[in-house]
């Protein structure tokens, strides 16, 4: 059956009159019979783009969902910015100029030293601050669940180090679950290994293949991941914060 302009009017007053949220799922806009494939096209500017602009409710167990440590956890390119200006003179560089997720690509500085910085902070990463949020989210998290960390890193013995150096004393840091996967392509097996549903990376790539898979993947907003990607996505701790069903 045709919607008719009242059906319209009425789908767009409950959806983006008033000032108060309405929670849609994304889904729902594929239902909609044809005809509104053929609204004019300020009508989909009015739209939500899927995932990240549209307000999801707080629907995620805590028992489910698992994260990326570097640029999610920690700030490890903000860190890298920092020594590369700081020891190797290379300044001027922001976040915004990481446009892709090889630096190497993005930024004129030699790749033989971006390696090995990120080399000596992947065994040292002492000197990485906590994304801002992070450090509250994942002590709430310690308390009533397992929290996973999968990395790509080959090792984790720094990022257990890093964890004892930042959360609060009070925190178990053995009810953390880490796991070094040596490579952002092999996350899949260990996000099933443990059960989750949910899993929250930087990476757009390593998010769009467990999407392919059947996990709920959850982009961490970055500049290099800008673009490329149609998943759904999080600004920051405060909105994972916002997502967790706490209390189980």
């Amino acid at each position: 059956m045709l919607l008719s302009k009242m059906s319209l009017f009425a789908l767009f007053e409950l959806l983006f009159v008033g000032k108060k949220s309405v929670v849609v799922p994304s889904f729902a806009f594929s239902r909609l019979p044809s005809p509104v494939s053929r609204l004019p096209s300020p009508f989909f500017k009015i739209l939500p783009q899927y995932g990240h602009k549209m307000k999801m409710p707080p629907s995620i167990s805590p028992l489910e969902i698992g994260f990326d440590f570097d640029c999610v956890i920690a700030d490890t390119a903000g860190t890298f910015l920092k020594i590369v200006c700081e020891e190797y003179n290379y300044c001027g560089y922001s976040l915004e100029d990481i446009y892709k997720f090889d630096i190497t690509q993005c930024l004129n500085i030699p790749s033989e030293l971006v390696m090995d910085i990120f080399s000596s902070l992947e065994h040292d990463s002492s000197r990485v601050p906590p994304v801002s949020g992070a450090v509250e989210i994942l002590t709430k998290l310690a308390q009533q669940s397992h929290p996973t960390i999968i990395t790509a890193r080959q090792k984790t013995g720094s990022v257990g180090t890093w964890l004892e150096n930042n959360l609060p004393a009070s925190v178990d840091i053995d009810a953390f679950r880490l796991i070094g996967s040596g490579s952002h392509d092999d996350k899949l097996r260990h996000i099933h290994e443990f059960d989750l549903r949910y899993f929250v990376d930087d990476r757009a790539e390593t998010c769009e293949t467990l999407a392919g898979e059947g996990i709920d993947s959850i982009v961490f907003d970055r500049p290099w991941n800008h673009g490329r990607h149609n998943l759904k996505m999080v600004k920051d701790w405060k909105e994972i914060n916002r997502l967790i069903r706490w209390g189980e």
